[in-house]
């Protein structure tokens, strides 16, 4: 029997929307909040002491065990601690996930969505609350500019490993399929050039380079 099962506690339900908190105890001294959840349980699976659990918040493969979990003695000193996880109905007017630590999203007391804007640094003080009439338009939205950002990231990603390689050349220095290329374009034959190439690899000379050499895992050719 788990510890909030003998207490009385709360028994987590597929569907029900919850916070969970999980504070690092160590054996004396004061707990500290080690990280909270909130969302709806997805998935509950029972397991010695306690309970598997998973939240439409985090990722599919992720879940969280609801029992005792001794953590050992640390590396800093402080003792012996273990991992205790609270975790407690949300009513649904008191639904509210932060999204980031200006932003949140919350369900309010008429049942309507809600995104709120906050100022971390005047301790969470509500700059505006705006309501979310249409949700569907509004994850479509999301995804429309998610899948554009991924699109754009790509992108650069892309021109950027193109201006390194760019650079690179400008330089000087090629990798073995740009050297091989680099000695048949001035009239070698392929099998030279790939012979070539490896004698310098290798540490060898090569009189038939044309000024080719090897250093720090690139071929480099005049420029």
């Amino acid at each position: 029997m788990s510890a909030q099962e003998a207490a009385g506690a709360y028994e987590p339900r597929p569907g029900d929307y919850v916070t969970v908190r999980r504070y690092i105890q160590p054996t004396t001294g004061e707990r500290t909040l080690h990280s909270e959840h909130l969302g709806q349980i997805t998935g509950v699976c029972p397991q010695s002491g306690g309970y598997r659990i998973w939240l439409n918040t985090l990722p599919d493969d992720e879940w969280i065990y609801t029992g005792y979990q001794f953590l050992g003695a640390g590396t800093d000193g402080s003792g012996p601690a273990s991992l205790v996880t609270e975790i407690a109905p949300m009513k649904a007017d008191g639904l509210r996930i932060q999204v980031s630590p200006d932003l949140a999203l919350l369900l309010d007391a008429s049942q309507c969505i809600v995104a709120e804007v906050t100022d971390p640094a005047a301790g969470g003080e509500v700059l505006r609350r705006v309501t979310i009439t249409n949700v569907d338009k509004v994850k479509a939205t999301l995804d429309t500019l998610r899948a554009a950002q991924q699109d754009m990231l790509r992108d650069a990603d892309q021109a950027r490993v193109a201006s390194i390689y760019e650079h690179r050349c400008t330089e000087g220095k090629l990798d073995r399929h740009d050297a091989v290329e680099w000695l048949i374009a001035r009239g070698m034959s392929r099998m030279k050039a790939g012979n070539i190439t490896a004698a310098l690899r290798e540490g060898g000379q090569a009189d038939e380079a044309l000024g080719m050499s090897y250093e720090d895992g690139y071929w480099r050719v005049p420029v």
